[in-house]
């Protein structure tokens, strides 16, 4: 490996040099790659959630731009709490930075972290990316289930999930992911393991035992970590560092195991990375990376020319072998490549994991087993693909489940590429009636072999209606089953709606016409009777572009009035105005801009501020060139039907709070403050520049029978609104 051109000066603390074998300290190492702002945020994160942050030291290797300024990750932290509250000196135990450009990759970086384990001091330590939230509490809460698996050769270790699902007032997650499928990566020479598909389980009562390993996630001794470190002879590795990790710890006689619940989050979201330059020359590096790896696990390489240096340092060990690897995996590496298929390997449910003992094994049972999980819940690819690219459906459903299980079976039956759907669903339901969830009325509707619960079903929480509090709570509920590692897009749609054959395809390749990566497609979609006759495909297409101020009460909200209906056009059209009940864009305007559960029972208000916001954080509008779903307009139960009057007392304080969040005054200053910086307008565009290319002033007095009292529409032409960093270069899209 080249030498670093700069390394800055390693700093390490004075901490006291006797193990406790009672106050059990932990190590945490952190590779950063040019995130010191998530770093940072980690960092904080680990010590004002810990229990014993006295008992927590961290090392870190940093990779960032030093000719840019970049901090250190350390140096994040301490200037986001202050340098009197980050304790650097009892807190960092080893701190080296290079140039990003001297960057060799995941396991060279982890590598570097480890030099700061130390085992006078440390009795565990725990390796996780640079971009984690932690719960409170997790340090008591790890040790403890780690105590819990009654094996001193125990590594918890698991994908975490995203920071979407981070539990609220201190819930317990009631599930867990299972690392248990796997694929070779490709059909080119020397190729890796690639773990691919995990599923959903119920929290076990103790941590259980798996045969795979997450890089960003894991916790044992520090044995664990000096005995089987990562290998720094191996630059620009990717997919293959966490088999060939698992494959020397299981040979070396170590365990793994998932907790029985998360105690990180994972920060899911574009960042730099060390393969967004010089990529082929990299590319020819990284296979011979590959061919070391494999060697080191006695696998056939098609050449010699890897780097040898230290390779026996970083081979199998004795305890157990790798055909034993093998078996236990599911695994077998020398395996051809499947194309399209994920799940090559399967060690999934009920298939039961048996501990493989060894001469002088610290468990005894000959076989350690945890009972299959009686359920098995949605399958999770772990990793995002750009060609066939995954949509999550977000349903909420009060009510309603007739026509949202008949909405699902449109959604499954009439995509191309039903594989790529998942569904998340927030259930709003008299529970006392026995009212079903929507999902297990598909399943009853389809058949349960047909219905594919395990791989379509994302998410799925239920309340009782009488805690329904209106269109945001729901919709924020649905959100929460949006994975960024999964999801390219996300579709917000009602729970009675009917799809048009082959809408998949149809809707993606409309987004990418548009060629605008911040693009959102909405509409009000037609009614189910002007639904074209099998075969024929829709024209025309309606275009919302009408508005006025609802009524002439204080904090008013505006409300979008009549459509018109357009000849479809050659390509979506940039619009101003938003459909709650169908929009589809990235998943990551899905989590950006995310509904406000905090405007309880609002109605009219909720499609205005949302686009504000959208539009405020520099996504755009547009209508599809036809319609590509249809509404069953007919009378329903509404969450209305009940105590409206004490209702809209509420109603009207969450309207205050919508306005207060697009910086307009409200009347009174009695609302919901909760979280409201996370629910308020962007900076990528103003507030002044959304009125302007709106056409809508909600601020402006009601004026009675005027349905048109602000108009967008033909022969008028919205312009797209450029602002510093776009997507979008010409001013106009139409």
């Amino acid at each position: 490996l080249p030498p670093p051109t700069q390394l800055l000066p390693v700093t390490t603390s004075p901490l006291p040099r006797t193990r406790d074998t009672v106050n059990r300290h932990i190590i945490v190492l952190i590779a950063n790659y040019r995130d010191s702002k998530r770093c940072g945020e980690s960092i904080q994160s680990l010590y004002n959630n810990a229990s014993r942050p006295d008992l927590i030291a961290v090392s870190v290797f940093d990779q960032i731009d030093l000719d840019a300024n970049e901090l250190p990750c350390f140096d994040e932290y301490c200037k986001l709490v202050g340098d009197a509250n980050c304790h650097r000196a009892e807190r960092l135990r080893r701190s080296d930075a290079i140039s990003f450009k001297d960057a060799n990759g995941p396991t060279y970086g982890r590598y570097q972290t480890e030099k700061g384990i130390d085992p006078t001091i440390d009795t565990f330590a725990m390796a996780i990316d640079s971009h984690l939230i932690f719960i409170p509490n997790w340090d008591t809460d790890l040790v403890a289930q780690w105590d819990s698996i009654n094996n001193p050769k125990g590594i918890i270790t698991v994908y975490p999930d995203s920071t979407n699902m981070y539990p609220k007032d201190g819930h317990i997650p009631s599930e867990v992911i299972l690392m248990c499928h796997a694929r070779i990566e490709n059909d080119r020479d020397d190729t890796m393991v690639q773990y691919t598909n995990a599923i959903r389980i119920p929290s076990p009562p103790k941590p259980q035992l798996m045969s795979q390993f997450a890089g960003g996630f894991n916790f044992g001794t520090v044995e664990s970590a000096l005995e089987v470190r990562n290998d720094p002879y191996t630059p620009y590795l990717f997919h293959g560092e966490e088999y060939s990790r698992v494959a020397r710890l299981f040979t070396h006689g170590y365990d793994t195991y998932i907790p029985t619940h998360m105690v990180n989050y994972h920060w899911y979201e574009q960042r730099k990375l060390m393969w967004d330059e010089d990529w082929d020359a990299k590319a020819v590096i990284s296979r011979r990376s590959q061919r070391r790896v494999r060697a080191a696990l006695g696998l056939p390489t098609t050449s010699d020319d890897y780097d040898k240096t230290d390779l026996a340092q970083f081979s199998i060990g004795t305890k157990r072998s790798m055909d034993q690897f093998k078996a236990f995996s599911g695994i077998d590496p020398l395996a051809k490549w499947i194309k399209d298929n994920n799940t090559q390997f399967d060690v999934c449910p009920p298939r039961v994991l048996q501990y493989v003992p060894y001469q002088g094994s610290p468990v005894q049972e000959p076989v350690l087993e945890v009972e299959a999980p009686a359920v098995v819940k949605p399958t999770i690819s772990r990793t995002r693909d750009s060609v066939n690219r995954h949509t999550i459906v977000l349903i909420a459903n009060y009510r309603d489940t007739k026509r949202c299980s008949e909405t699902v079976d449109s959604i499954f039956s009439r995509a191309d590429r039903p594989e790529l759907i998942a569904v998340s669903i927030f259930d709003q339901l008299n529970l006392d009636a026995g009212e079903k969830r929507c999902f297990d009325a598909y399943c009853d509707l389809v058949g349960e072999a047909n219905c594919h619960r395990s791989e379509r079903l994302r998410r799925n929480d239920t309340v009782s209606y009488k805690d329904a509090k209106g269109p945001t709570y729901g919709r924020y509920q649905t959100e929460e089953g949006v994975d960024l590692t999964i999801d390219t897009f996300a579709m917000a749609i009602d729970s009675h709606l009917i799809f048009i054959p082959h809408w998949d395809t149809d809707l993606l390749g409309q987004w990418d016409t548009i060629g605008n990566p911040k693009a959102i497609i909405t509409v009000y979609p037609d009614t189910t009777e002007n639904m074209p006759p099998a075969g024929e495909k829709p024209t025309g297409v309606i275009l919302m572009c009408h508005a006025r101020i609802e009524n002439d009460q204080p904090d008013s909200m505006v409300q979008y009035s009549s459509a018109v209906r357009l000849p479809s056009p050659a390509k979506p059209t940039l619009m101003s105005q938003f459909a709650g009940g169908f929009n589809f864009g990235s998943a990551e305007s899905a989590v950006e801009v995310r509904n406000d559960p905090y405007a309880a029972y609002l109605f009219h208000g909720e499609e205005y501020s949302r686009v504000a916001r959208l539009f405020t954080f520099g996504y755009d509008t547009y209508i599809p060139t036809h319609m590509l779903n249809y509404h069953w307009y007919e009378k329903r139960n509404g969450m209305w039907d009940e105590d409206w009057a004490a209702r809209t007392v509420i109603a009207k304080k969450s309207q205050r709070r919508i306005r207060a969040a697009l910086g307009l005054v409200p009347s009174s200053d009695d609302y919901d403050k909760t979280d409201l910086d996370k629910f308020t307008t962007g900076t990528k565009r103003t507030m002044e520049q959304f009125r302007a290319f709106s056409g809508i002033d909600p601020d402006a007095a009601w004026i009675k029978d005027n349905e048109h009292q602000f108009d967008v529409c033909p022969p008028k032409e919205v312009k797209y609104v450029p602002y510093a960093g776009s997507p979008v270069q010409d001013l106009v899209v139409v």
